[in-house]
């Protein structure tokens, strides 16, 4: 849309880099021992749920993490 800032397209197109690498290195990892690879994806599972209470941190106008 033409109302979003590109420095908000950027920021998420910065985190959604990491979702897709880390899912397929959780994939193949997951062939040689699937524990480790359940371990990336719980990982991922905390990034994500970071990255969301970032994002409703930002539109209520505090910052947990500062830039």
């Amino acid at each position: 849309k033409e109302d979003v800032p590109p420095e908000r397209i950027a920021l998420v197109s910065r985190r959604l880099f990491v979702g897709l690498p880390g899912y397929l290195l959780a994939a193949f990892v997951s062939l040689l021992n699937p524990y480790v690879g359940i371990g990336i994806c719980l990982a991922l599972w905390v990034y994500w749920a970071l990255m969301a209470y970032e994002a409703s941190e930002e539109r209520r106008g505090l910052h947990l993490f500062q830039k």
